[in-house]
């Protein structure tokens, strides 16, 4: 009975030990700098949408890109579709051979007419449409239902638009899109320094002159929320040689609940819901100081409080996890008391059972 005891008040510490004193209300409040991208990933989205938004139409030619062409005034140069060369040329009839790679749709236009000027024409008309943009490419890999290499398309050219392309999401999806930006600027030319920019909507952000920090891929989380004024990272415009990778995303549930461990992240995923998955909570769980633990940007860690029980009866607004997050259901020093005696005899008396059967 001693050793019941002893047990017994074992059992109560450490439930003592696992509660937690500050009140759920007051622990939810997330700082904002960490709920959405830091000030210096801020500044390369503010960068790029405001560059390549600019440059949009201005995609450079290259080896496989198909082109329209018409002459005005020229029924045999009317609707000529050309493939450009692996060379980066193309070749039109009476024209002959022009090069058109690592020049924007305006410039190849001038170039022909130019030709036409010289040649053949007093005062040439030249269109020239892009019906697929073979050359600038994308590579999307990760939680998307089909990974690979994607031509860029007029109706294709941001983020979110290529990843769509790819399929969307899987169910294995995480929260997070890291995404690489192309590190040549306009029409394959190197990217020159910037120190800011400045637009009506946004404020002037610092451009990271780190190159460590240029190459390093941008966080996208996708259901963080948006500050006032800042553009959404997954309209970026895309660029050929960008590089989109979807996370497989996993948090975990521990503590007091039916079947602890590792689940796969969907956006979307709460609190509540990852107790639901992980089989519901056991009876000395205090579902009022429910824990997720978070990982930080700058790496370090934060432990946000929650009262599930409030949750689960609509007092209280459930909180969306992150991927990564740890949500623990500790002990409630209360319930470990009756807990720690039913368990105790419970398992008295299944082994004084056993070894009344074995004896028999």
């Amino acid at each position: 009975m001693r050793t019941v005891l002893a047990f017994v008040l074992a059992a109560v510490a450490a439930g003592c030990a696992g509660s937690r004193g500050p009140t759920p209300r007051e622990d939810l409040r997330v700082p904002a700098a960490d709920r959405g991208p830091s000030a210096r990933e801020q500044a390369r989205i503010q960068e790029l949408f405001v560059a390549r938004t600019r440059t949009a139409s201005d995609y450079c030619l290259g080896p496989g890109d198909v082109l329209t062409i018409s002459v005005f005034g020229w029924e045999a140069m009317r609707d000529q579709q050309v493939r450009v060369s692996p060379t980066g040329t193309i070749d039109l009839p009476l024209v002959g051979s022009i090069p058109v790679a690592g020049r924007t749709e305006g410039q190849a236009r001038e170039a022909i007419e130019q030709r036409l000027r010289k040649d053949l024409m007093r005062d040439p008309h030249v269109s020239l449409f892009v019906q697929r943009f073979q050359s600038q490419q994308v590579s999307v890999t990760g939680a998307v239902a089909r990974p690979g290499l994607y031509s860029l398309t007029r109706d294709n050219r941001t983020i979110y638009d290529v990843i769509a392309q790819a399929g969307g999401l899987t169910d294995q999806a995480g929260g997070r899109i890291l995404f690489s930006p192309a590190t040549t600027g306009h029409c394959g030319a190197p990217s020159a320094p910037r120190t800011s920019v400045q637009t009506a909507s946004l404020r002037t952000a610092s451009v990271p002159t780190n190159a460590a920090d240029a190459l390093a891929p941008i966080e996208i989380e996708v259901d963080a929320p948006l500050a006032a004024g800042q553009p959404n990272p997954l309209a970026i415009p895309v660029v050929g040689g960008d590089s989109i990778v979807v996370t497989h995303g996993r948090f975990m549930v521990d503590g007091w609940v039916q079947r602890p461990g590792l689940y796969s992240f969907t956006p979307g995923v709460t609190a509540f819901g990852a107790m639901t998955v992980a089989g519901g909570a056991l009876f000395p769980a205090d579902l009022r100081h429910a824990e997720i633990i978070r990982a930080k940007r700058d790496g370090g860690k934060e432990v946000l409080h929650i009262d599930l029980e409030s949750v689960g009866t609509g007092q209280e607004q459930d909180v969306s996890l992150r991927e990564g997050d740890v949500v623990r259901l500790n002990a409630s020093p209360l319930k470990m008391i009756p807990y720690s005696v039913y368990w105790t005899f419970n398992n008295l008396f299944r082994v004084g059972a056993g070894v009344s059967v074995a004896g028999a």
